[in-house]
């Protein structure tokens, strides 16, 4: 009887151990599960980041060529002000030249 008690207490152990590596399993399988999910997370997250920074380097480009060329057209309008401030100039003394002329031509 004393054999069949311990018998049946190992038996009784080794279903219990049995049961308790089947669990462990399947915990391993639902890491293995979350581990593959976290995994594709990060990846996705990889693509991400890295087309952010390709927007980001192609936005900070646009915006650099934009100044220059807001800066061309600053210089550009810089100049034909400066010429139409150069050619109002001119006519002036053209006017003051012309009515010197005149006043001279009066008095002679």
């Amino acid at each position: 009887m004393t054999t069949i008690t311990l018998l049946t207490d190992k038996t009784e152990t080794l279903e219990a151990r049995i049961r308790t590596v089947v669990d462990l399993e399947v915990e391993a399988q639902q890491l293995r599960t979350q581990y593959a999910d976290s995994q594709r997370q990060v990846e996705r997250l990889q693509a991400e980041a890295t087309q952010s920074a390709q927007t980001l380097e192609l936005t900070k480009e646009r915006m650099a060529n934009a100044e220059k060329d807001h800066e061309k057209a600053i210089a550009a309008a810089q100049k034909v002000a400066d010429l139409q401030i150069h050619a109002a100039g001119i006519e002036a003394n053209n006017r003051v030249l012309e009515a010197t002329t005149k006043l001279k031509d009066e008095y002679s």
